[in-house]
């Protein structure tokens, strides 16, 4: 593939770009490579005969509930929590009949009946969210039983809950009743396993930390694994933000090709659960890898977007430890910044290096939405050197969402080999949405790797 084109060739995509976008468009960012997850709902009622075997490590005795799990889980607060914190005053009759008799545990099998049709049908969005907080309350009650949850299932299949309801009952039965919840993925039909599986995971790493990571170690390599991972270090994380760190550094030590995308996971999720600062702490107890750099990245992206100026600070923290995957932290406060001058004035003043290019290829990223007109010029204006391809690398990633086969033609320059192969492909997928004929038949020529062209449709 040709690296050194003449100025008249360059010329001409510059015109074609400068047309392309005359009118300018919003700062697109690239498409984010989280995870992605099973849909959550499944809609399946107790079946007659619940006769699959419990793991040993699941004794009949319940474990003691773990303190403090995220609200996400709603299971540890208590009726005197959730619906203390809501109280009752000017709800309407239908709910205020029913509080009465809701004070204790156990409820009846016609208490959960009414309490489920209240959560689903009622049309006062309050009152919904009050009744199924009570049978979460319930789950997370000593006297919770299996036949209770089955009876729960029932009435949810029967009523058509919603997927945010199977996600929070399914995880409060893996929290509180481990061993039929994990008994249960022996019973459930075979298309809705995977969403159950996946609401349930978490929910049972957070209190039967050992158990769900069998679970998982037993799963085949592939996409449902994968996602399942990321639901289990969820869990994991709820229990203990250092066992999920360990998990996924013994993943990587196993050569897990995702670790790193896992321990973002887990920044994410101790950011979600604790809080910025305490995610600055956490992160400042890992060793300098590229675990690490992974991990940085989503505390970089909430720092900036709270304090970009303080997040431009703490960054330079990090000029000295910028070779596994620290440098991207530098791009992540560009692109979260919200002030384009501001952010091009802070680039400028870092000294040459790989921190530098991340940052400089998010301002040309900027500059590929936004001010096409400018960019191109500049970038052909640039010497071939490492700081070029990385702006080109983030001058395609704005451009490729107008105009993928324009993205590709620039990708094509990048001169360091594994950046331009993908750096093509990632254009080559706008390109593909765009027009899939004229990408296939640019595909024909473009000279890249086996297996590209399922990258560039998405099929892998």
């Amino acid at each position: 593939m040709a690296t050194n084109r003449p100025i008249l060739l360059h010329s001409s995509y510059a015109a074609a770009t400068i047309f392309m976008f005359a009118w300018g468009s919003h700062w697109a960012r690239p498409a984010s490579d989280d995870l992605a997850e099973p849909d959550g709902g499944n809609g399946w009622s107790a079946p007659q005969s619940r006769t699959a075997q419990i793991p040993a490590a699941l004794t009949a005795t319940r474990p003691s509930r773990p303190q403090g799990r995220p609200d996400r889980s709603l299971v540890a607060s208590g009726a005197d929590g959730i619906i203390g914190a809501w109280g009752f005053a000017g709800l309407p009759s239908e709910w205020a009949s029913l509080t009465r008799s809701l004070d204790s545990a156990p409820l009846s099998e016609e208490q959960i009946t009414e309490l489920v049709l209240l959560a689903i049908q009622s049309r006062n969005p309050v009152e919904r969210r009050k009744a199924f907080d009570r049978i979460l309350a319930e789950m997370g009650s000593e006297s919770f039983s299996t036949e209770q949850a089955f009876a729960i299932r029932s009435v949810m299949h029967d009523n058509g809950a919603s997927g945010e309801q199977w996600r929070l009952f399914d995880y409060a039965w893996g929290a509180n009743d481990p061993a039929a919840a994990v008994a249960y993925l022996d019973e459930i039909p075979e298309q809705y396993r995977n969403g159950y599986m996946s609401n349930m995971i978490p929910g049972l790493a957070s209190s039967t930390p050992r158990v769900a990571m069998d679970l998982v170690a037993e799963l085949e390599p592939g996409d449902l694994k994968r996602n399942i991972t990321g639901r289990l270090i969820e869990g994991l994380v709820d229990a203990n933000p250092a066992m999920a760190t360990d998990y996924v550094r013994r993943l990587a030590e196993a050569g897990d090709p995702d670790a790193r995308r896992h321990m973002a996971r887990v920044a994410r999720e101790v950011l979600d659960s604790s809080g910025l600062e305490n995610g600055r702490r956490w992160a400042e107890t890992l060793q300098d890898d590229p675990l690490r750099g992974a991990a940085l990245v989503p505390i970089a992206n909430e720092f900036a977007n709270t304090d970009p100026e303080a997040a431009a600070t703490w960054a330079e923290g990090y000029l000295s430890d910028s070779q596994n995957g620290t440098s991207r932290i530098f791009g992540e406060v560009v692109r979260e910044w919200g002030d384009f001058e501001a952010a091009t004035s802070w680039v400028e003043t870092l000294p040459p290096g790989q921190p530098q290019r991340d940052a400089l290829s998010a301002v040309y990223g900027f500059k590929g939405a936004r001010e096409p007109q400018a960019a191109v010029q500049e970038i052909i204006a640039m010497p071939e050197s490492p700081d070029k391809d990385f702006a080109i690398n983030g001058f395609i990633s704005g451009l490729a969402h107008q105009d993928g086969e324009a993205a590709t033609i620039w990708a094509a320059e990048i001169t360091q080999p594994a950046m331009r192969t993908e750096a093509v492909i990632r254009a080559g997928k706008h390109f593909y949405r765009q027009d899939e004929a004229a990408a296939a038949a640019w595909f024909a020529t473009a000279d890249l790797p086996e297996g590209s062209w399922e990258r560039v449709t998405g099929v892998n």
